[in-house]
């Protein structure tokens, strides 16, 4: 008898599966894919990051204002100088030649000058109500108080709302600026110039501490 083999009989395990090449392309592909998703989910982090960081360097451009009424003017105080605003208070009169001083609060133990900026702005003078408000504001090392009518809110203002001037108003009072606001047009005030208005105060001359 022969003993060759049946070839129908011989091992099948050399035969190539022909679809484990296609399942490793597959698979080889799948895992490209879950690198570029995630590739792409970085970017994104990165630009919403970068938004986030764009805008709060806009943001710290713009300036925040305490904006308030003296009579039928809006008026503008930057807030980095507004300590507080409380209602009007009782006021100790003073001895003062200055009209501008309304008189003397007492302001957490520490007596402090309360100022009638109306005048200062060329505004007709008005006697003292309960209605109004005081807004404290810090000059370092000194603090002034400045009577207002009315407490109308705190704003954004972009640079390009803006506009500095060296007006000097009626009063004797220098203007900061002028600021575009969703209440108006406010006049801003640096309060440092209110406090030299009234003499209370005097700018350093520019020549001091030159050689």
């Amino acid at each position: 008898m022969s003993d060759a083999q049946d070839p129908s009989e011989a091992p099948q395990s050399h035969r190539a599966d022909p679809d484990a090449g296609s399942w490793k392309e597959t698979l080889r592909q799948m895992d490209e894919i879950r690198q570029l998703e995630q590739r792409i989910a970085g970017l994104k982090r990165n630009l919403v990051t970068g938004a986030q960081v764009a805008g709060q360097r806009q943001r710290s451009q713009s300036t925040s204002l305490l904006l308030v009424r003296l009579g039928e003017r809006l008026v503008a105080l930057p807030m980095d100088r507004v300590e507080e605003v409380v209602r009007m208070v009782t006021l100790t009169p003073t001895d003062s030649a200055v009209t501008a001083v309304l008189g003397l609060a007492d302001y957490h133990g520490n007596p402090v000058a309360v100022l009638d900026a109306r005048g200062l702005l060329g505004e007709p003078v008005e006697p003292i109500r309960a209605s109004q408000a005081v807004v404290f504001c810090r000059l370092p090392p000194l603090k002034v108080g400045l009577r207002v009518d009315e407490v109308v809110d705190v704003t954004q203002v972009e640079p390009a709302d803006f506009s500095p001037t060296e007006e000097v108003l009626p009063g004797g009072l220098r203007c900061a600026g002028v600021a575009r606001t969703v209440e108006g047009t406010a006049l801003v005030l640096e309060p440092l110039f209110v406090a030299v208005a009234a003499e209370l105060v005097s700018l350093p001359d520019p020549g001091e501490g030159s050689t």
